[in-house]
């Protein structure tokens, strides 16, 4: 089973939210429990009080499990590339706040996933 995906970049938790999103931005998280990652969905959310849908990669499946350690043990994050076109298209521009949060699958059912708890922020802004 996995735990909720943890230490998630960007964030304005930790610092690194601030992103440029015209020129695409890549999303990492530590993936850790015993059983590895075999897919994600990441959905993206206005940052208002209504927390509306505004974008999702939709459910990707993994060509290969992803483990959360490698073979010595070391902490392995999991990282997913969205192009400024992802952005563009769902109306996300520069400028304006977003929330997402990630959906790790460990197995082929419905209920073999988990969910962060507390959405991810991002500030949309131009790199100077």
């Amino acid at each position: 089973m996995l735990n909720q995906p943890s230490n998630i970049s960007p964030d304005e938790i930790n610092g690194s939210g601030t992103v440029d999103l015209s020129a695409g931005i890549t999303i990492s998280w530590q993936v850790s429990g015993d059983s590895p990652l075999t897919a994600y969905q990441i959905v993206f959310y206005q940052n208002n009080a209504a927390s509306t849908q505004i974008a999702s990669t939709g459910k990707v499946t993994l060509a290969s499990p992803f483990w959360g350690v490698n073979y010595k043990g070391e902490t392995q994050f999991f990282s997913v590339a969205l192009t400024a076109a992802f952005f563009s298209s769902a109306g996300m521009s520069n400028g304006n706040e977003y929330k997402y949060q990630i959906t790790q699958w460990y197995g082929s059912g419905s209920n073999d996933s988990i969910t962060q708890a507390t959405a991810s922020l991002l500030l949309g802004r131009s790199a100077p």
